[in-house]
């Protein structure tokens, strides 16, 4: 039927247009009130009435008998054209009522009735179907137009949308140009099977140091320029791990000139809509540079190590966590450590079973920077310890350089012990010679002033004078002997050796020197009263030379941390003297290696209000208490 329709179109159009202008000569007629709505289907409908009325009237006064039949079916299609079904089905009707008046005009009505019938039904038929045909080949003319109009409409939205896209299509490959033209780093575009190269930026031309053209006319240009050492990495890569998303390489490139670049290659797949690849896209970096410095690195950490396990140290840092991040050295060896077998670990946990090192930690961690020697099992190590702080300045672990020290401090302690015997000789030796020969002569001396006295000699008054200087000699001599060689310190303890001490310095000097001790009952190897006695000896010296005091107060005491003896006096102070250090004179140097060769620490205070010299000595290097 859409066939049938299609094929009539042209004729009935023209056939419309004609009958369409005999209808607008009768619309012509209609009042201007009822012209107004020509275009409606009530004025179309009111027109094909009056234009089926025309023709029945002039075919009922046609004198003779002219047939009219296919006005009739022009006027149904018009109406059925432009007003649609049910107007044309009323103008359908009234033709046909027309039709029989007409044949009962002419005579027909004396037909049987059955005739009439099949008449009228059979021109119903007919005028119905031409109106039929007609309203729908108009209904389609008009969807055709209206999907025309809207596939115009639709078309030229695509346009204008096309026109958009290209336009940022050539933006976005304008930009796309510029980037990649001007970024140092590599940028490439291949097919799957790398036998084709779609793009590659101007960089190629700097790190591979070849044109661009090269690699378009041979896509394994880039490859042959790669080292003969990575080639075979590089080829398995490409070819198994690019289409997977996987490739990250780095290798180096040999240029023409021989020079050699380092490179850093990546690549990742490109899907299409149905998530099949079609193109390979990369990005190559060159890292020559950061390959050089890790290189320097490299080296440096090598010469480092080598130093380390060359020099008797070692080495320890620790994070914010107190955690050993790195322990390396020579100086492991006597602690029958391996480099790096502790790291990871708590530097707690790790040196738990050294109470000494123990309290240096926590000074580090603390953020104190200071110098210390640690006895670890049988060796002696000197360590510095330096906090290690962020770019905030916070504390963030410590760093500590151990130098192994044992046979020095072997030495050291021999040199003074051996200065202690022969300290201890001389006193012995000026008791038992010189103050004999003293004694002797202070004798001698009496005997020969009593004899000039009894005769009223002259010189009486002279022989008395050397008989009261060979008494201060001898006192003298005495308490020379004493301090080269305290003897009470080795027969009664380090108690009553201070004591000696402090009446000494009240019978030889106008400052006032008390002695408190509070640890009586505590008693010391004689290794370790000795060095204390010599600190204690050595403090006060100081203090009666140098600080101009007048009181000083010599203490003996013990606490939970060890055994403790402090000098205090009440002059100028030691100003010079830092927090913790010995300072920068001998004899405190001394001071300082006695208390580190017992295990112990001295710590020197200086201020305006006098000078504090105490030394803390571990019980584990004392003998147990005395109950």
């Amino acid at each position: 039927m859409r066939n049938l329709v299609q094929s009539l179109e042209r004729p009935l159009e023209a056939t419309m247009a004609l009958v369409g202008a005999l209808f607008r000569g009768l619309l012509a007629l209609v009042p201007n009130h009822l012209a107004r709505g020509v275009n409606s289907k009530a004025a179309i409908t009111l027109a094909g009435l009056a234009y089926i009325g025309l023709i029945g009237t002039l075919d009922l006064l046609s004198p003779q008998k002219a047939t009219f039949e296919f006005l009739y079916l022009l006027g149904c299609a018009f109406v059925g054209w432009a007003a649609g079904g049910r107007p044309a089905a009323v103008i359908v009707v009234v033709s046909g009522v027309l039709l029989v008046c007409d044949d009962a005009r002419a005579g027909v009505g004396a037909s049987p009735a059955w005739v009439v019938y099949w008449n009228l039904a059979v021109r119903l038929a007919g005028l119905g179907m031409a109106a039929w045909l007609a309203s729908e080949a108009a209904r389609l003319m008009r969807q055709l137009e209206e999907t025309a109009q809207q596939r115009t409409a639709r078309l030229q939205s695509e346009v204008e949308e096309h026109k958009t896209t290209s336009a940022r299509l050539r933006d976005t490959l304008e930009l796309f140009k510029q980037v990649t033209e001007n970024i140092t780093e590599v940028f490439w575009v291949s097919d799957p099977a790398k036998s084709r190269i779609n793009y590659v930026s101007v960089g190629y031309e700097r790190v591979w140091g070849q044109p661009r053209q090269t690699v378009y006319a041979n896509p394994n240009a880039w490859l042959e320029a790669v080292h003969p050492d990575d080639r075979p990495r590089v080829t398995r890569a490409a070819d198994t791990r690019q289409v997977t998303g996987e490739y990250d390489e780095e290798y180096r490139v040999v240029r023409p000139d021989g020079s050699i670049c380092w490179v850093h290659d990546r690549a990742f797949p490109v899907r299409n809509e149905k998530g099949e690849v079609y193109r390979i896209a990369g990005i190559t970096e060159d890292i020559t540079v950061r390959k050089r410095a890790e290189e320097a690195v490299r080296r440096s950490e090598a010469q480092l190590r080598t130093i380390i396990n060359s020099a008797p140290i070692a080495l320890l840092a620790t994070d914010a966590r107190a955690v050993v991040t790195f322990e390396d050295g020579q100086a492991l060896r006597a602690m029958n450590v391996k480099p790096g077998e502790r790291t990871g670990r708590r530097v707690r946990d790790v040196y738990a079973d050294s109470p000494s090192m123990q309290e240096n930690i926590e000074r580090a961690l603390a953020g104190e920077e200071f110098r210390s020697i640690i006895e670890y099992g049988p060796a002696v190590f000197e360590c510095h310890f330096t906090p290690n702080r962020d770019s905030a300045g916070q504390n963030a672990g410590f760093i500590a350089v151990a130098m192994n020290v044992t046979e020095r401090t072997r030495l050291e302690r021999q040199i003074l012990e051996i200065s202690d015997r022969e300290q201890a000789r001389i006193g012995q030796d000026v008791h038992d010679g010189l103050c004999q020969q003293l004694i002797g002569l202070a004798f001698a001396a009496n005997s020969l002033q009593q004899v000039l006295a009894a005769e009223a000699h002259p010189q009486s008054a002279t022989a008395q004078r050397i008989c009261r200087l060979l008494d201060e000699a001898i006192t003298e001599s005495r308490r020379v002997c004493r301090g080269l060689y305290p003897v009470r310190l080795e027969a009664e303890g380090l108690a009553p050796a201070l004591e000696e001490l402090a009446g000494s310095v009240r019978e030889r000097h106008a400052a006032q020197c008390r002695c408190e001790v509070a640890a009586r009952r505590l008693h010391c190897g004689m290794t370790t009263s000795t060095h204390l006695y010599r600190i204690a000896q050595e403090a006060v010296n100081n203090a009666l030379k140098h600080s101009g005091c007048q009181n000083i107060l010599i203490r003996l005491g013990s606490s939970e941390a060890g055994l403790e003896l402090a000098i205090k006096d009440d002059g100028h102070g030691i100003k010079s003297a830092p927090r913790r250090s010995p300072g920068p004179g001998m004899g405190l140097h001394i001071m300082d290696y006695r208390a580190r060769s017992i295990g112990g620490t001295l710590r020197i205070q200086g201020d305006g209000s006098g000078t504090l010299v105490a030394c803390r000595i571990p019980y584990n290097h004392c003998y147990d208490p005395i109950s």
